[in-house]
């Protein structure tokens, strides 16, 4: 019936006793080759030994192939903590809760986290052959160049004068436009130069209402994206209020 109450008191309270002993003092991270495994390492191991059996066909491995799977699973292992290592330091920096920084200090949070994550790699893939570790170390390499590309990109987005120059050029035009169309009204009259006023009215004023429609759009999507960063984050009412002020 699944009623706790129905055991026997002192079969529960061994029973606690023994649970917490077991989980609370003798219960320590497993090692291989003197490093401790996560979960998803021991997930690697696995995986690494049951492809093993599995091309064995029923046979049982021979040593040398137990120690190849072995280190290979290892060094697989070690890769993706190293990988892991980079992504942590880097997302100190340059995390999703993260604002824009200057790309020097981007440039040396990089090369800080690569660094430690090269030294992870070359501490903990210690067997097998020397050109199997060299490869997974490769791989690290080209992984690591992927990340940094990834975290770059998302610095780049946050960057408050993206894009600045799509409306310095239209803002100098218009500023010339409408400079000339007053010097214009103040010291021509002939119907020439009315024209040419009246033309360069019409410019500075059609790229203002673009300028400004772009800018709206703009300030819309970064408002849209907010909310949906931080809507989950927040109570129910909070969100109630969130969307009656946004929209």
């Amino acid at each position: 019936s699944g009623d706790i109450t129905l055991i026997e008191p002192s079969f529960r309270i061994l029973l606690d006793r023994y649970v917490r002993n077991v989980f609370d003092h003798q219960l320590a991270a497993k090692t291989i080759n003197g490093h401790t495994i996560t979960g998803q390492g021991l997930l690697t191991f696995f995986e690494s030994y049951v492809n093993l059996f599995a091309e064995s066909k029923g046979a049982f491995p021979k040593p040398q192939n137990i120690l190849d799977a072995t280190s290979e699973a290892n060094n697989r292992h070690s890769l993706d903590r190293a990988l892991q290592e980079y992504k942590n330091t880097m997302e100190g920096k340059v995390g999703m809760n993260s604002t824009f920084v200057a790309e020097v200090v981007l440039q040396e949070t990089h090369s800080t986290a690569e660094k430690k994550s090269i030294e992870y790699f070359d501490k903990h893939a210690t067997m097998g052959s020397t050109a199997n570790i060299g490869t997974y170390r490769d791989r690290l390499v080209d992984n690591v160049l992927i990340e940094k590309e990834r975290y770059y990109v998302l610095n780049a987005a946050r960057n408050p004068y993206k894009d600045i120059e799509q409306y310095i050029v239209p803002l100098v035009v218009a500023a010339l436009a409408w400079f000339f169309a007053a010097v214009l009204d103040r010291t021509c009259s002939h119907d020439v130069c009315e024209k040419t006023e009246n033309t360069l009215v019409k410019v500075y004023s059609f790229i203002l209402f673009v300028l400004f429609v772009l800018l709206w759009s703009h300030f819309s999507g970064s408002l849209t994206y907010v909310k949906n960063m931080i809507l989950p984050a927040l109570s129910e009412d909070q969100q109630k209020l969130v969307n009656k002020f946004m929209g």
